[in-house]
């Protein structure tokens, strides 16, 4: 998924469950640390949007992301 799939995404979610301010915030956070920082937010950024916005308990956020990338992480491990 792109980033700016994963925005759209977040963006369609939060309108649908009626708490756009999540997307708000988000889009007011990768903002501020691109003037303030220079980094731009990447999918995991919007993803925590998305989780929110589907009723995933705020608690398996980072379980989710690091099943996501066990493979990326087992295939730089040189043994």
């Amino acid at each position: 998924i792109k980033l700016i799939d994963t925005v759209r995404m977040a963006i369609r979610l939060s309108s649908r469950i009626g708490e756009p301010k999540w997307i708000r915030m988000s889009e007011r956070i990768a903002k501020l640390v691109r003037e303030r920082k220079g980094l731009n937010a990447n999918v995991d950024f919007y993803s925590a949007t998305v989780y929110y916005s589907i009723g995933i308990p705020t608690r398996l956020f980072t379980a989710i992301f690091s099943i996501a990338r066990c493979s990326g992480w087992t295939v730089s491990i040189s043994l």
